[in-house]
């Protein structure tokens, strides 16, 4: 499995992501802070990797069937819903794709997950709204249990990869340790902090980038694959 790890991309994508977020950090940490600001280029291009994965996955959804389809359709839905909450449903970019409703519901927040740290703690959100749905969409290949197996692979778009659900585990623990680490306190000699007093320049933001791209690697694995099995099915009245 190692060896096969080695040549999954989502490996290269996130070893290289941590790489430069030590490298960066400690040599040049204020540019660091200029680069995780609030609604800074990290912040957009987080935007653009999350709408890419979604994209691709309406394409799955396009070109898929059957359960399949139906299981396209709802990570579709977590990403598109995941993209809206990261653009603060508009209010980012100057629109108002429901920021206006959202404020109304939580008082004043323009987006869901703001609300729900005000109220809980950054780890809910990470984890029960973004990490949960993607969890189990990458874990459900490494449990032991033909039976759950064989109804992923019924209803999965792309073929079961349990390497690809193995380095998404090794991945989130890896982040969650890297997020506590003290990198630009041990740099600056402070902690950076926000107007609100909340710490800023963590790399939770940046690393998040890197799983974005595991879904649009995975979904642009589906799209091979179904390319690759519609090019194999016998014509129409030929068999």
């Amino acid at each position: 499995m190692a060896a096969k790890a080695l040549r999954t991309p989502f490996a290269w994508v996130f070893v290289a992501m941590v790489a430069v977020y030590f490298g960066v950090v400690l040599a040049a940490p204020e540019l660091w802070l200029w680069l995780a600001a609030k609604e800074g280029p990290l912040e957009h291009a987080g935007h653009l990797a999350l709408a890419a994965a979604l994209s691709l996955w309406l394409v799955v959804v396009v070109r898929s069937t059957g359960p399949a389809r139906g299981l396209a359709v709802c990570v579709s839905a977590y990403l598109g819903f995941a993209l809206f909450e990261e653009i603060d449903w508009g209010a980012v970019y100057g629109l108002d794709l429901g920021h206006s409703l959202i404020a109304r519901w939580t008082g004043g927040s323009t987006n869901l997950h703001n609300a729900q740290w005000k109220h809980a703690s950054l780890l809910g959100w990470s984890v029960v709204w973004m990490g949960a749905p993607m969890g189990l969409f990458f874990a459900l290949p490494l449990v032991p249990l033909g039976r759950v197996r064989r109804l992923w692979e019924r209803c999965a778009p792309a073929s079961s990869q349990p390497t690809e659900g193995a380095l998404f585990l090794i991945a989130a623990l890896l982040t969650t340790y890297i997020d506590g680490l003290p990198l630009l306190e041990r740099g600056l000699g402070y902690v950076p902090r926000a107007g609100a007093g909340d710490p800023i320049g963590g790399p939770l933001g940046f690393l998040q980038i890197a799983f974005y791209a595991a879904w649009a690697l995975v979904a642009w694995r589906a799209l091979g694959e179904l390319t690759r099995a519609a090019s194999a099915a016998p014509a129409p009245g030929v068999g």
